[in-house]
């Protein structure tokens, strides 16, 4: 009696071929995970001018609205306006005029040009966040484009 088979026996190429098939089902990507969206949820540009806090960078006291392109944004339908976005001693500081939610603290991240500063890690005073030891510096005169992004 014979057996089946669905492969002639002196058939090396379909054998190579199914082979090269299998091989190929653990080489190919199968589907890539996604990709987190960012949201930029405020973008403005920042001329800086001379603190009167010993710093760099603009304050509600020059105003900051004076130094930045847009001082204002929406954040789940709440109007928030930056306050301060300086640089002192090489740490950043950043204040709005109210308090996040602490969500949006997890949520958001501060970008310096290419540098990024998630809310999550800065320290905070009251609605004062601030970043030690950033490297940053900043003389009057620059211009720096700042963004939230989600």
């Amino acid at each position: 009696m014979m057996r089946a088979s669905f492969l002639p026996r002196r058939s090396p190429l379909l054998l190579l071929a199914a082979a090269l098939v299998a091989l190929a089902a653990f080489v190919a990507p199968g589907a890539q995970p996604a990709q987190a969206q960012t949201t930029t949820v405020w973008s403005a540009e920042l001329t800086v001018a001379q603190s009167i806090l010993g710093g760099n960078g603009c304050l509600q006291e020059v105003p900051c609205s004076s130094g930045l392109t847009d001082d204002t944004f929406t954040y789940d339908n709440v109007e928030y306006a930056v306050a301060r976005a300086y640089i002192a001693g090489g740490s950043l500081s950043f204040t709005l005029n109210k308090a996040l939610p602490a969500g949006a603290r997890e949520a958001l991240t501060l970008h310096v040009g290419s540098n990024q500063f998630p809310l999550a890690d800065a320290i905070y005073q009251g609605l004062l966040a601030t970043w030690a030891n950033t490297g940053l510096s900043w003389s009057v005169g620059d211009t720096v484009q700042l963004s939230l992004t989600e």
